[in-house]
């Protein structure tokens, strides 16, 4: 390497603001702010442009050759433009469409008010009306409100992006993570149908199938007396009724009775089956609405829905001071018994 062309690469290693000191691999250049964007190849003007705020990292390829004295080999690094952001990386445009865990309205069931998390974002639900359990035969609007988890957002999600599982309408505004989400009217139950929370089996419809009766689906776990305690027994309530819809007044009348230390009755109110706190033993006329809607075969014989057993059932109907009704559910027979007599107990509710 001749003299000018000694300088000429001297001239270049002083631009350097980071050289390095040399070790046993040479010279080394870092973190360098260039005047200008550099070509494939060695740039002698990289370095002193203090206004450029973007940092430039470079790729390396070596390259041996002599600076001063012809047998000294120097190890410099190519610099080739690999431009890399300074600061933290930019968000990622939220990507899935479909927003889980807001399940279709259903009558009796509890609406949710979270969405299912995903690794994009989370959500609440604020339901109108905001009916809790759901109403039959009503429309129901799901209000999401989406919240972007760290290095996601909702810049560039564009109109009526994202969806939900059995609407009829999904919105939502560019850039926003407001969504409404519009349901089909809540259906109606027929007798048969499996009741609200999806337990128990509807015995009982009125109002078009909008509001009835369900009965729990097992029994409880043994035969009652119709009532205990005291003088209960031989004395007459006279707070009870026997028709469609008087089972739950019943049942309060029997426990509030003077001397109740429990009964068939308390054993219905105690009853939690689907996470309901409201059942009761059903009036004289509900018992029978069960018998003949559901259980009947239609020759009078037990046809086993439900899983009632072939045996005696107390109402919550008093008949006397010393007796209440109760029904076979071998044949359908209405009867009346002593209150002292332990039979089977069949919690109900309304919905």
């Amino acid at each position: 390497m001749n003299r000018q062309q000694r300088s000429r690469w001297r001239r270049k290693l002083l631009h350097c603001k980071h050289l390095n000191k040399p070790d046993s691999s040479g010279f080394t250049f870092r973190g360098l702010k260039p005047k200008k964007k550099c070509e494939r190849s060695f740039c002698p003007h990289f370095f002193h442009n203090r206004k450029r705020s973007t940092l430039f990292f470079f790729c390396v390829k070596k390259i041996n050759f002599i600076i001063e004295k012809p047998l000294l080999l120097l190890t410099v690094f190519l610099l080739f433009g690999c431009k890399q952001p300074h600061g933290p990386a930019e968000a990622q445009t939220i990507n899935i469409a479909e927003i889980p865990g807001v399940t279709i309205p259903v009558h009796g069931e509890i609406p949710v008010s979270e969405i299912s998390e995903t690794a994009q974002y989370t959500g609440t639900i604020t339901w109108s009306p905001g009916d809790s359990p759901f109403n039959n035969q009503t429309v129901y609007i799901a209000s999401i409100n989406l919240t972007a988890k760290s290095g996601y957002t909702l810049n560039g999600v564009t109109q009526n992006f994202f969806t939900v599982a059995g609407a009829n309408v999904v919105i939502n505004d560019p850039d926003s993570g407001l969504v409404t989400a519009f349901f089909p009217e809540t259906n109606t139950y027929n007798i048969g149908d499996t009741g609200p929370n999806n337990f128990g089996i509807v015995f009982y419809v009125t109002d078009g199938g909008k509001h009835g009766l369900v009965a729990a689906p097992e029994d409880l776990s043994e035969s009652k007396l119709w009532i205990y305690g005291g003088l209960t027994l031989t004395t007459a309530n006279g707070g009870t009724s026997t028709e469609i819809g008087t089972g739950l007044a019943n049942t309060n009348a029997i426990i509030n009775q003077s001397g109740h230390s429990g009964s068939a009755a308390q054993q219905c109110k105690d009853y939690t089956g689907g996470d309901f706190t409201d059942w009761f033993l059903p009036s004289k006329d509900e018992l029978n609405a069960i018998w003949d809607n559901l259980v009947n075969d239609g020759s009078g014989s037990n046809n086993g829905i439900g899983s009632f057993e072939e045996d005696y059932y107390w109402s919550s109907s008093e008949y006397s001071a010393l007796y209440a009704h109760c029904q076979s559910f071998t044949d359908g027979g209405q009867d009346t018994a002593f209150k002292s007599g332990a039979y089977y107990v069949r919690p109900v509710r309304a919905f």
